[in-house]
């Protein structure tokens, strides 16, 4: 049996390629993402999470598709990997063990993520997960991702975002 973090959502992906306007195949938009994710950690190497006091978070690339980041002592890495049925699957690692497990797509210009085995995509509202289409801010659910509501605002987001904006 399968792992939790290991069930993708229950409908296709979706990647919008900009530079076409279709769609773009799943092993290109997992380098894209791939090289976007090390881009924002050398360029952007400091976040901050908003909703925790302005907690730092420190990023650094480690290699393809890997990063790693380490907060007031806490270490850990973010890999992004080929998941079923063509999703790009996001993986959140504290001292090895998962802490954090996605499914992104990019169905216009910001990356959406969702939980393992989500039922749907969201029509009316934000998806539970958004990273800005410049990568300079990510949002997430707690609603979505119950072991990330110590660090969420009243309202069940948790707010990160570049230590520069």
């Amino acid at each position: 049996m399968a792992a939790a973090e290991d069930t993708p959502p229950g409908f296709a992906p979706e990647f919008f390629d900009s530079a076409s306007g279709g769609q773009e195949p799943p092993e290109l938009a997992l380098r894209r993402f791939a090289t976007d994710l090390d881009a924002t950690a050398r360029d952007n190497p400091a976040w901050v999470i908003d909703t925790a006091g302005g907690r730092p978070v420190r990023l650094s690339p480690r290699r393809d598709g890997i990063i790693a980041f380490e907060s007031l002592g806490v270490h850990g890495t973010v890999t992004l990997s080929a998941g079923a049925t063509g999703w790009v699957c996001v993986t959140a690692t504290i001292d090895g063990a998962v802490a954090f497990a996605a499914y992104a797509e990019r169905v216009w210009e910001d990356c959406d993520l969702y939980p393992p085995a989500s039922p749907g995509r969201a029509m009316q509202e934000n998806a539970p997960g958004t990273l800005g289409r410049r990568r300079r801010h990510l949002s997430l659910s707690a609603r979505a991702w119950p072991q990330l509501a110590p660090l969420a605002n009243p309202e069940g987001w948790v707010l990160l975002r570049w230590a520069e904006d």
